[in-house]
């Protein structure tokens, strides 16, 4: 059964440029390293954004061996790896 109501079409989100990311990655990985063992929810206030905002980031420190997560979906936690 198809939908009756119209989607609106939403203008894409402005991109974020590579220097606005890298802030957002110094800022997480410095919450992490406050509250290791936490959820996104739980740092996602500390850096001052949404959790939606920090895949990009969290995954970059991932890649980077920088930030360790354990768990899946809202129940994954991350974790400080040595400097």
């Amino acid at each position: 059964v198809k939908s009756t109501r119209r989607r609106v079409a939403r203008p894409p989100a402005p991109r974020r440029s590579r220097e606005e990311l890298d802030v957002l990655e110094a800022r997480l990985y410095d919450a992490i390293r406050q509250h290791p063992g936490e959820t996104m929810t739980v740092i996602a206030p500390v850096v001052g954004a949404t959790a939606r905002e920090l895949n990009r980031p969290v995954r970059s420190l991932r890649r980077e061996g920088r930030v360790r997560s354990v768990g899946e979906r809202q129940y994954t936690r991350y974790f400080p790896m040595g400097e």
